[in-house]
């Protein structure tokens, strides 16, 4: 049954690579289902967690960690650019 489990949340989890572009599905707290999609850069990928630069409406990056569930794979032709990301 682990197996099992295993092998449906890796067809769910799309695979990352550090440098790659993202979007992140974020769920605000008490959101009703609403979900923000978030531009974001791949920075290192552990076995459950991804740890992003995400862009913030004022501007700039913040790193946080995040479930691999939850980011989907970006086109950077169609979307723009993050800011410049941390030293």
């Amino acid at each position: 049954m682990e197996d099992l489990a295993v092998k449906v949340a890796a067809r769910s989890a799309p695979a990352v690579t550090p440098g790659q572009a993202v979007t992140w599905l974020y769920v605000p707290r008490g959101g009703y289902g609403f979900v923000c999609p978030v531009p974001a850069t791949v920075v290192s990928v552990s076995a459950k967690r991804v740890t992003i630069d995400a862009a913030l409406r004022r501007g700039g990056t913040k790193r946080i960690s995040v479930k691999r569930e939850n980011l989907r794979p970006r086109d950077v032709s169609l979307v723009p650019a993050l800011p410049a990301s941390r030293p």
